[in-house]
């Protein structure tokens, strides 16, 4: 199943909200998906055929490994919960209130990256 595929099934364009933002990694080209939302799609830019970034999109793929970087880790620290390391049957899965509940608790935790005002 393609990326795009998924993404139409699993109906998580409906959860977004106009002016929403989404990070994602180079080639998940779901930008047509998520333009009828008023959803920004952020990924990082190519190279293409120059031989390197413009100061432009130099800054932008900074920004971007830095916010990625903040995402693993809270993605780390909810798998630092044990129930989170156990398989979970399918059955579970339509509910995701352990999923959620974990969410919540790692939410609560103190930020891993302190956050800059402007």
């Amino acid at each position: 199943m393609s990326d795009k595929d998924l993404v139409k099934r699993s109906g998580i364009v409906d959860l977004f909200s106009p002016g929403d933002t989404l990070l994602a990694d180079r080639g998940f080209n779901i930008q047509e998906l998520l333009l009828h939302k008023g959803v920004k799609l952020v990924i990082p830019p190519f190279l293409k055929t120059k031989k390197q970034f413009s100061n432009t999109d130099d800054q932008r793929t900074k920004q971007v490994a830095n916010a990625k970087i903040h995402v693993e880790r809270v993605i780390g620290r909810m798998k630092d919960f044990d129930i989170m390391k156990a398989e979970l049957p399918l059955e579970m899965f339509d509910s995701l209130v352990t999923v959620t509940v974990t969410a919540v608790l790692v939410n609560l935790q103190p930020p891993i990256v302190p956050l800059k005002c402007r």
